[in-house]
């Protein structure tokens, strides 16, 4: 694995028009997000203290046109040039004032994370693992709502804050903490992607 680059970014990545294009389309159809897959059929209550923010999926193939090229793009230009196979639905995730999601990974991208027939039963899932995610930032009239990888350094943890705008796009390896700090002000939205693959040997 090449770990040269913890994240790769694309400043000016998506046009205005299309970041209000993804908005548009959410808008209307945001569910609450939980850590709990499937967690209106299990009767549990919403856990709001790691992940408070809403979510709408999409798998259309328009946004996958667009949106599919960045994640490729920076795996081949970061050096990481994993081997990458599928895509999930796309996420599109609105955050209002106050809320967030704490650190957490996407994926561990080793065998102990691969997709399995009892937790997706898109037969194209089984036995992948997310390797590569990408996030994009569709708005610009918000205060707080950061977003930030988590690095281990062997001379003292570090945390970097990606300088992005409307439109910028980022892709990290699925294995790296990240967090969405608490939104102070406005509302936030943004859009994200896993690609997936074999898991790493």
């Amino acid at each position: 694995m090449n770990n040269l680059h913890i994240c790769w970014r694309f400043l000016d990545g998506l046009s205005g028009e299309y970041c209000e294009r993804i908005s548009n389309m959410a808008e209307g159809n945001y569910i609450p997000a939980s850590e709990k897959h499937n967690i209106r059929n299990t009767g549990m209550e919403l856990d709001y203290t790691r992940r408070d923010t809403d979510v709408y999926f999409s798998s259309e193939k328009w946004l996958y046109n667009v949106m599919v090229p960045y994640a490729y793009d920076a795996n081949k230009k970061a050096g990481w040039d994993y081997d990458i196979e599928w895509n999930e639905s796309i996420q599109v995730a609105k955050y209002s004032k106050g809320q967030h999601y704490t650190w957490h990974r996407d994926g561990g991208s080793d065998r102990n994370s691969v997709y399995t027939n009892e937790m997706v039963p898109h037969k194209s899932f089984h036995g992948k693992v997310r390797k590569l995610s990408l996030c994009a930032i569709l708005s610009d009239e918000y205060t707080g709502g950061e977003f930030q990888i988590f690095v281990p350094m062997p001379d003292g943890n570090k945390i970097i804050s990606p300088s992005v705008k409307k439109g910028s796009v980022i892709v990290f390896p699925s294995y790296h903490y990240h967090r969405v700090t608490p939104v102070t002000g406005g509302i936030r939205h943004s859009l994200s992607m896993w690609c997936l693959g074999d898991p790493f040997k």
